[in-house]
């Protein structure tokens, strides 16, 4: 069985400095966020990060792990690729003295895919609509037409 999976962002908390852009995104697993609701992060450079790492899972074999990594903070999400739509995810808090991890999920491939996509679906329009565009805007907007 797997778990429900959603990639979310918030419209609201966008800001713009500096030619990077910031603004809120996390995981949620069955209505448990990670790293915690309201994280506050360079959204389109993640959303970037997260694309690729996405392609490279779904062209991967099985057994294959790559990471979903966070900006600020030492978080990130680690996928193992199960089979061609099961994908199990660890969402790990980086130590000294290792890895912990705080939750873990097994969930679709298309499932993150989709929710991924939403996610940058919605982060393209609304940069668009502020007219707010740079290198990582552009590349976001690349990679998700890559995916659609």
């Amino acid at each position: 069985m797997t778990q429900y999976i959603d990639i979310r962002v918030s419209e609201q908390s966008f800001e713009l400095s500096q030619s990077k852009i910031t603004g809120e995104i996390c995981f949620v697993i069955d209505n448990q966020f990670f790293p915690e609701q309201n994280w506050n992060d360079f959204v389109v450079v993640i959303l970037s990060w997260w694309l690729e790492s996405l392609m490279k899972l779904i062209l991967s074999d099985d057994g294959s792990s790559y990471d979903f990594s966070f900006m600020d903070g030492p978080l990130l999400v680690r996928g193992k690729k199960i089979d061609n739509d099961i994908i199990n995810l660890e969402f790990v808090r980086k130590k000294l003295n290792g890895d912990e991890i705080q939750l873990t999920a097994r969930c679709s491939v298309n499932e993150l895919r989709e929710s991924l996509i939403g996610a940058a679906r919605k982060t393209v329009k609304i940069l668009e609509a502020k007219m707010w565009v740079t290198e990582e805007t552009r590349k976001l907007r690349k990679l998700l037409n890559s995916l659609i």
